[in-house]
């Protein structure tokens, strides 16, 4: 059985199920501050006191807290996105729904899919790339283009 299962072990990861949570095939609940790693993919709407999510998270779901929800890059949220506090949309995100928060801060490369409701502002983040030249510009966005010979 080792043999059979040990491509399966992970390698120093945990899952932490804080108390009172509640998890079902449409809803995970709790009355903490929730953590989602990075490269997860969930189903299902989250209810939290606050999340932060990893990078490269997909989420089939919506989100609503009562405190701050932060995304990290490359993240992909097919749902509404709810906070009496602040929304921090991470680069290179997609929300396909509408964030309705007090505030919302979000990078340049990402986009919104839906309505932005925000009382206090939306802000959008900007890279410091000042002092590098073209070349530099591209690999930090992670591609290169060829020039013709």
């Amino acid at each position: 059985l080792d043999e059979l299962f040990s491509e399966d072990e992970p390698a120093n990861r945990v899952m932490s199920i804080p108390n009172r949570t509640r998890m079902d095939l449409e809803m995970i609940k709790t009355t903490s501050h929730a953590v989602v790693g990075s490269h997860c993919r969930l189903l299902g709407n989250i209810r939290a006191r606050s999340i932060s999510m990893g990078n490269h998270v997909t989420l089939f779901g919506s989100i609503r807290t009562t405190g701050v929800i932060a995304t990290g890059s490359g993240c992909t949220i097919h749902g509404n996105i709810d906070s009496r506090e602040k929304v921090r949309v991470g680069r290179n995100c997609r929300i396909l729904g509408k964030i309705t928060a007090d505030s919302v801060i979000m990078h340049e490369s990402s986009k919104v899919d839906g309505n932005l409701l925000a009382a206090n502002g939306v802000t959008i983040e900007h890279d410091d790339l000042e002092g590098l030249n073209d070349i530099d510009k591209k690999l930090f966005y992670g591609f290169t283009m060829l020039e013709e010979m």
